[in-house]
């Protein structure tokens, strides 16, 4: 009985969560007198494609949300096509600016679910690159490492807890081995948040502190943000903060020390602000236990305005990095978790299980206090001479 009830919990978490949301690409024929589709939804982060089939026509804006670009473009000739990137939640309309009634309408809206679920499950193989394994990591700066490993970390309570394997990076030394990868996902603009969880364990840390893992935009470029920043202190180590690392600026918590070889929960938010170009925020927050079902109010560490004079802020965030350098700690990152909102992090709230056997038939009864994009609940069985096998969803 305690095997099935703990098989549930598992199921509860793993099979439930959602995957990476990908981004679409609607395309509209523009016909002599009409558009087809005229009318259509959208997600914020998917495009527009307008190709002209018949005729002489523009694609032209006529009402648009507040901080959605304007466009206004004149087709040069049969099977020309304009591309419009949509950034903002609302609705929209456009018009051939040549033939008036000429007219289209679509609604944009956010996407509910995580950007990204990263469980590293990519086999048995251990210390070999993760570029080596699978074309989701892309190389960006050095030769060697961060690396796999086929041993997973665990924190109770997180739905990407046990599962697959994670990333290692190791200190650069003289730098030969210096290394720095990122993976791609559906980009956030500017009115939304992102929200990236991870599970972080060290087992060393240096004297000089450097970051490991930041997030950027797509095209990840060199526009780093949100850089996270270990030094050790004592017996153990302490959490730095940077917006973009180049100001010279990093804010560091030295009233509590990490210690080292145990697994955190690291949660890092990317505030979007339109009131100037450079006063993003960032937030970081640091758990040893427990997962929160939702955002705290009071911050590890939080970075803003003094990321002012390094820069525009970036247009989008759709990269994370983990980075392998000549001061950076030796670590293990695991379970990442990008989303546009706290929620996702808990997807199914599980709030009582109980199992009870009468003869040869068992009673299972559940209750969830919260459930987010769940689909359902998976349960199998098994003797003592079987495999686990699906009996009932």
């Amino acid at each position: 009985m305690k095997k099935l009830s703990l098989l549930l919990f598992a199921f509860a978490f793993a099979f439930l969560s959602a995957g990476k949301i990908n981004a679409d690409t609607v395309y509209v024929n523009v016909m002599n007198n009409f558009y087809s589709p005229a009318n259509f939804t959208v997600n914020v982060g998917d495009q527009v494609k307008w190709t002209l089939m018949q005729g002489m026509h523009t694609t032209s804006s006529m009402v648009i949300p507040g901080g959605a670009a304007t466009w206004d473009y004149t087709f040069t000739g049969v099977g020309d096509t304009y591309v419009y990137n949509v950034t903002v939640a609302g609705s929209y309309s456009y018009e051939c600016s040549f033939h008036p009634g000429m007219e289209g309408t679509f609604t944009a809206s956010i996407a509910s679910g995580p950007r990204l679920v990263e469980n590293f499950e990519y086999g048995p193989n251990n210390d070999t690159s993760l570029v080596t394994l699978t074309s989701n990591w892309v190389r960006h700066s050095g030769a060697m490492g961060p690396a796999y490993s086929a041993t997973s970390l665990s924190y109770a309570g997180y739905p990407s807890s046990g599962i697959g394997g994670a990333v290692t990076f190791l200190n650069g030394g003289s730098g030969n081995n210096d290394g720095d990868i990122h993976r791609v996902f559906d980009s956030v603009y500017t009115t939304q948040n992102v929200y990236v969880f991870l599970l972080l364990n060290l087992s060393s840390a240096r004297n000089t502190a450097d970051y490991f893992f930041h997030l950027g935009p797509d095209p990840i470029s060199t526009t780093f943000r949100s850089r996270l920043y270990a030094r050790s202190f004592g017996a153990g180590w302490v959490a730095g903060l940077s917006k973009s690392g180049t100001s010279g600026t990093i804010i560091e918590d030295t009233l509590n020390v990490l210690n080292l070889n145990q697994t955190y929960l690291v949660a890092i938010k990317y505030e979007f602000s339109t009131t100037a170009v450079d006063d993003d925020l960032v937030t970081l927050y640091i758990y040893e236990s427990g997962v929160p079902m939702t955002e705290p109010g009071s911050p590890y560490l939080t970075i803003g305005p003094l990321g002012a004079g390094v820069g525009s802020d970036p247009r989008n965030i759709g990269s994370v990095a983990i980075r392998q350098g000549t001061n950076t700690p030796t670590g293990t990152v695991d379970g990442i978790r990008v989303s546009t909102i706290w929620d996702d992090i808990v997807p199914v709230e599980l709030t009582s299980f109980t199992a009870a056997a009468i003869g040869n038939n068992v009673t299972l009864n559940w209750s969830t206090a919260s459930e987010i994009n769940n689909s359902g609940f998976n349960v199998e069985r098994r003797n003592a001479s079987s495999d686990w096998n699906s009996i009932g969803f």
